[in-house]
């Protein structure tokens, strides 16, 4: 390590030895005073036209004549198939099976159960049920979670059921007894 004396402001700093030509400043600030005044190298380029080599030349052919182009400011044209934000029409045509990553529909059947409208409006049910309150613990204006009493893999025929759910904040969810596939796990072997 050397030490080296800040131009600046006259401060000793240290600094590793391959940098001995490059440091000049002991911080961005002192740096920052140091460049006060100097014009930058970008404002010499202002007001300065082209060469007539290099600048575009009506008459001549170009790239963009005949199309619409960014410089312009019209936009470029794209056949309908290829239009991916329109909300009128949806583009179905990359769903699926024809979607470009698709992998042959490996989803799992819990995941895909998990994912359906009827499961996220029984969550919403269940929280609306019990007040948006844990039901163990009284915790309002926590994260919630809703859950299955017999648990979710369990019990196919109760996974919708209201009577099966109740409202849970994250720390009691993750105490009881069917958090995380726990109910599996701890099964008695037969």
């Amino acid at each position: 390590m050397l030490t080296i004396i800040c131009t600046i402001c006259s401060k000793k700093f240290k600094i590793k030895s391959y940098r001995a030509t490059l440091a000049k400043y002991c911080s961005q600030v002192c740096y920052g005073i140091s460049c006060r005044g100097i014009v930058p190298k970008s404002a010499f380029k202002k007001g300065r036209h082209p060469s007539p080599k290099t600048e575009f030349k009506s008459g001549v052919r170009h790239r963009y004549f005949g199309k619409a182009s960014p410089a312009s400011g019209k936009h470029w044209k794209h056949p309908p198939s290829t239009i991916y934000n329109q909300k009128d029409k949806p583009k179905l045509m990359i769903r699926g099976i024809n979607h470009w990553n698709w992998q042959g529909g490996i989803t799992p059947e819990s995941k895909r159960e998990r994912n359906k409208l009827e499961h996220k409006l029984w969550r919403e049910a269940i929280f609306k049920r019990d007040n948006y309150t844990c039901v163990l613990c009284g915790a309002t204006k926590v994260y919630l979670n809703a859950d299955h009493i017999k648990p979710f893999a369990l019990y196919p025929e109760l996974r919708l059921s209201l009577d099966n759910g109740r409202t849970l904040c994250v720390n009691c969810h993750e105490l009881s007894d069917t958090y995380g596939g726990r109910t599996r796990r701890d099964k008695p072997i037969n």
